[in-house]
């Protein structure tokens, strides 16, 4: 198409520092995955009860078989013996800190695929097939970045996104109470979407988004938190594997803190409540979902925040 010239202003965006530049650029985490899937023409793999429901959509999409798996208390998989070589297995690099695990598991298992949607800054050990979330970690309302050695020959669409920004326009505008049913709205939207390249709006935004300098911002916020909060926590955490991580993942057993937290306007996700229907009731995954608290420390915050957030906590 010729290009326009003349008119009204587009939204201007300034280039900045940007990572996975080398990486296929997709619409969503999920079809990253589902492009893995064909690509290897995966007939089974084993997957994380503590993972996203919609993780399953491309399985079940594609008919493919898939096994459960539970997790340690460090959050590394514990797998049967019998795992044939043949099968392939999805690890979720949690929270930006399991780096580590990533490590060990790429030594033992030859069919690993790294779910880094919560790990945007992890680095991508060569030649495993490791994919990105945009929207968990900057203003974009889709976008993924996938690395895979092999290749579909299949052309995409491009997406388009800017049906499903109001949530992030309005949040600006009216905050994120006002803006959430939104949030909603556009999240569903992506749901049993065909794989995309990434939107031209999603890849200008994240194309000018200084993700080193929040990289930064999120490691100083994560360790204000840890400094506090390590000895309540009930979750472990070594900092050697500390690469701009999603959340603080504070793990505590309390019954009144999550709605303490969301009276105060500190918004504190449930995750993955879909664990609750498919691990056992006595499973660390059933204690993951109800006791941990995904503390925010992005890029928005300063350390007054992250003292607030302290306060509001208030441990004896």
């Amino acid at each position: 198409m010729p290009r326009d010239i003349g008119g009204y202003f587009e939204m201007d965006f300034n280039m900045a520092s940007c990572l996975h530049q080398d990486a296929l650029e997709l619409n969503t985490a999920r079809n990253c995955f589902e492009y893995i899937l064909l690509a290897k023409k995966i007939e089974k793999i084993y997957i994380p009860h503590y993972t996203c429901g919609v993780m399953l959509e491309p399985l079940k999409r594609h008919d493919v078989k898939y096994i459960y798996y539970n997790l340690d208390e460090n959050m590394a998989p514990i797998l049967p013996a019998s795992v044939d070589s043949s099968d392939y297995l999805l690890y979720t690099n949690y929270f930006g800190i399991k780096q580590d695990i990533v490590e060990h598991l790429s030594l033992k298992y030859k069919n690993l695929i790294i779910d880094n949607s919560m790990a945007f800054y992890a680095p991508r050990k060569e030649k495993l097939d490791t994919f990105y979330s945009a929207r968990k970690f900057f203003g974009v309302s889709d976008g993924a970045y996938l690395y895979t050695e092999k290749k579909l020959e299949l052309e995409f669409e491009e997406d388009l996104s800017h049906t499903r920004m109001l949530h992030l326009f309005k949040r600006i505008e009216l905050g994120a109470n006002e803006a959430y049913q939104n949030f909603l709205d556009d999240d569903l939207s992506l749901y049993d979407q065909p794989i995309r390249r990434m939107s031209p709006v999603t890849k200008r935004i994240l194309l000018t988004t200084d993700q080193l300098k929040y990289k930064a911002i999120r490691e100083r916020n994560f360790l204000f938190l840890h400094h506090q909060l390590e000895y309540s926590n009930e979750l472990k955490i070594g900092l050697t594997s500390l690469c701009g991580p999603m959340f603080y993942p504070f793990l505590y057993d309390s019954v009144e803190l999550r709605a303490k937290l969301i009276e105060n306007k500190i918004y504190v996700p449930m995750l993955w409540k879909n664990a609750l229907e498919t691990a056992e009731s006595n499973s660390f995954e059933h204690y993951l979902t109800k006791n941990l608290f995904a503390l925010p420390i992005d890029q928005r915050y300063s350390l007054n925040d992250m003292q607030f957030i302290l306060d509001k906590i208030q441990l004896q």
